[in-house]
């Protein structure tokens, strides 16, 4: 899939990928490349089923970890002693999952509240931790190649470069980077703080790329696109080859 010439493709519609113009600033912004730990989100999740191990003391608790149940889970647990550190109402449950640090898009940011803007007491308390920036990232996963297959196979990659997915992007390796042709993965947006294991890369999505996605994330709302976009899709999927269709 490293012949760019074999069909159109969304490469036939956009200059240049990235943006070489932009530097790193001191705060993340929207179309930068960021590294940021992506937990692995399964269909049915752990859960560490925590019971405190005496009735006495909070020092010491067990853990049942096992698949959820439905008959079992979030649906009140009045018997189970509280265990203080995790601060656990009866409906709550600890759902365990892995996390691999992933690059990211930083897809948007919303720069929270200033607490000192609201009454004193209980508004202002409760605003402190509750309000914060968050950023909304969606997760890059590598394309197949020689050396490894991936979820990302040619059929794939090569519909996901005619925009027939709206919730895949195609990104080529670039800079160092991003090391292997990936795949913007739109369907596994998230919103992360970026505070704790989070790497900025002085690498961004050129304006036009960027255009491209936020179109998709229309499509993914449920709203209409640029007719520019609507276009451009729609020769992209008729010129793409039988093979992959």
């Amino acid at each position: 899939m490293s012949d760019k010439e074999e069909f159109l493709d969304i490469f036939s519609f956009v200059n240049s990928m990235y943006d070489s113009t932009r530097t790193k600033g001191e705060l993340p912004e929207s179309g930068q490349f960021c590294w940021v730990p992506v937990l692995e989100k399964e269909r049915r999740p752990w859960v560490a089923d925590v019971k405190r191990s005496a009735a006495t003391t909070h020092d010491s608790a067990e853990l049942e970890i096992r698949r959820f149940d439905d008959t079992r889970d979030f649906r009140g647990k009045e018997a189970r002693l509280p265990v203080h550190a995790l601060n656990l109402t009866e409906n709550h449950e600890l759902i365990l999952s892995r996390a691999k640090k992933r690059l990211c898009l930083i897809i948007g940011k919303v720069d929270g509240v200033d607490a000192s803007t609201l009454p004193l007491g209980v508004q202002r308390q409760k605003a402190l931790n509750a309000f914060g920036s968050q950023y909304l990232l969606a997760p890059l996963y590598a394309a197949s190649s020689q050396k490894k297959a991936t979820s990302f196979g040619s059929v794939m990659c090569a519909r996901i470069r005619s925009l027939m997915y709206p919730e895949f992007f195609w990104v080529p390796k670039s800079g160092g980077v991003i090391k292997e042709d990936s795949v913007i993965r739109l369907d596994h947006l998230f919103i992360d703080p970026l505070q704790c294991g989070s790497a900025p890369e002085n690498h961004f999505l050129s304006t036009e790329a960027q255009a491209f996605v936020m179109d998709q994330i229309q499509v993914i709302l449920g709203e209409t696109p640029s007719e520019e976009y609507l276009q451009v899709r729609e020769l992209l999927v008729e010129d793409l080859p039988d093979a992959f269709k």
